[in-house]
């Protein structure tokens, strides 16, 4: 009985017999447990392309794989978890996903290496199903085959098991995971070690195989199964479809723009949709409370004598403007929208039936001080600033620190019999800017309640 033909479409490797055993004769590969076995071995037509055993199908059948940290050595690299296929080659650091899906269990916990698979902090295995990055030995089972339509079939052999080892080979020529066979280790997968010294150990030289840190070559280990009715021929042959599945690059993530489902590996392509313009509202910085408020005494107002009217005052009103998130960065073009005086105490804009009230500010730069007064409290004449309701405050391309200066928080000064007589209640202040793109956005309206503070 002979392996045959084989389907290889891609032409990145070659596959020859190296162990092909007559099944009559008394040499052939068997393991521990009495299962006979041949050997193939794959090997890559150009070292610049990686070939790995987690990229295989055969039959149209993908691979599992076991890990199992009681069996790796301790002190040689991280016992709890595989090392990443394909090994780091000298100055190369190759560490790829496998096209194949495959299935896996992580086991451990048993004997002096104490872990398990990853979330697992309970004490039981990790099983899943993914194109994960383990290094092999990798087995392909076709149970159902055997146990199903090949038992009807006129067909006398086909495979039950097969195994797949990467084998490497250091700079010293030195071929690594060689020794691995099934007569030597038997056929329990979870034994076989493929492993490292951990980089990070000073204590360990990473090891650094030839052709650019992927495998030499693949060892494959097929385990026929014979009907138990058909008879064999002396020159029967096993056709083994197998199949390496190239890796497609493009962009993986199905959130991004450019999502390609033909894709197999994540070659950094992928481009997002930004996040949508948003922008918080403006926080106060200054203090609003009692201790922030003075009693400023109007002798004329605007040129007009008003006679010592007394008017209490915010000294200072200073809100951060936030910057932008999401949209296209720079960010740009920062405006005060709207400034005013919400509602009076019975929950109405300004007075009854009034739109929303002005703000006042007192003018520093135009008002003139009466020198008479050493408190500074007393304007000789007042000059204000009314901010309009659209008030278009234009600050620019930065966001930060903004300050009003003096406002006004009632005129004709009595909170102790007429608290809300003229007075300005709460000011809503409200932001917008725009992104790179021309996207506007206008923040929530920040809501200063200054009658509560005084």
């Amino acid at each position: 009985m002979h392996q045959g033909p084989n389907s290889n479409s891609n032409n990145l490797y070659s596959v020859e017999r190296i162990h092909d055993d007559n099944v009559n004769a008394g040499n052939f590969s068997i393991t521990p447990s009495g299962l006979k076995y041949y050997t193939l071995l794959i090997t890559p037509n150009d070292y610049s392309q990686l070939v790995c055993s987690g990229n295989f199908t055969i039959d149209g059948l993908s691979s599992s794989w076991v890990y199992n940290s009681d069996y790796h050595p301790v002190g040689s690299g991280n016992a709890c978890y595989p090392v990443n296929p394909p090994w780091h080659g000298s100055g190369v650091g190759q560490s790829t996903g496998f096209t194949t899906p495959h299935s896996y269990v992580l086991k451990g916990g048993a004997g002096s290496n104490v872990c398990w698979g990853p979330n697992s902090n309970s004490g039981q295995n990790f099983i899943g199903n993914g194109f994960y990055r383990f290094n092999g030995p990798f087995e392909f089972d076709n149970s159902a085959y055997c146990d199903g339509t090949f038992t009807s079939s006129t067909d006398p052999v086909t495979w039950r098991k097969i195994i797949l080892m990467d084998i490497y080979e250091d700079d010293q020529g030195n071929l690594i995971n060689d020794l691995y066979d099934p007569a030597t280790y038997s056929e329990d997968l979870e034994t076989w070690l493929q492993y490292m010294p951990d980089p990070s150990n000073p204590n360990f030289v990473p090891l650094e195989p030839t052709h650019n840190g992927y495998p030499k070559h693949i060892k494959v280990f097929v385990f026929p199964e014979y009907h138990d009715e058909n008879p064999l021929q002396a020159t029967m042959e096993i056709d083994l479809d197998i199949d390496y599945v190239v890796d497609v690059p493009g962009c993986t993530d199905v959130s991004a723009l450019n999502y390609d489902s033909f894709a197999t590996v994540n070659d950094g392509s992928c481009t997002y949709a930004p996040a949508p313009l948003a922008m918080d509202p403006p926080v106060v910085t200054s203090d609003i409370s009692s201790a922030n408020h003075s009693v400023y005494t109007f002798n004329s107002l605007e040129g007009t004598p008003v006679g010592g009217l007394s008017v209490l005052v915010l000294n200072t009103l200073d809100i951060s403007i936030p910057t932008p998130t999401g949209g296209t960065a720079p960010y740009e073009d920062f405006e005060i929208t709207s400034v005013f005086d919400n509602a009076n105490a019975n929950g109405v804009y300004g007075q009854p039936n009034s739109p929303p009230s002005e703000v006042y500010l007192i003018d520093d730069t135009l008002s003139t001080l009466d020198p008479s007064d050493p408190s500074g409290l007393t304007y000789s004449n007042a000059v204000l600033n009314r901010l309009p309701i659209n008030t278009n405050i234009f600050l620019g391309v930065n966001p930060g620190t903004y300050s009003f200066g003096k406002v006004i928080l009632e005129v004709a000064h009595d909170p102790a019999n007429s608290p809300n007589n003229e007075a300005l209640h709460e000011i809503s202040i409200e932001m917008s800017a725009e992104d790179d793109a021309g996207g506007n956005i206008t923040t929530t309206p920040l809501v200063i309640d200054i009658l509560s503070q005084y």
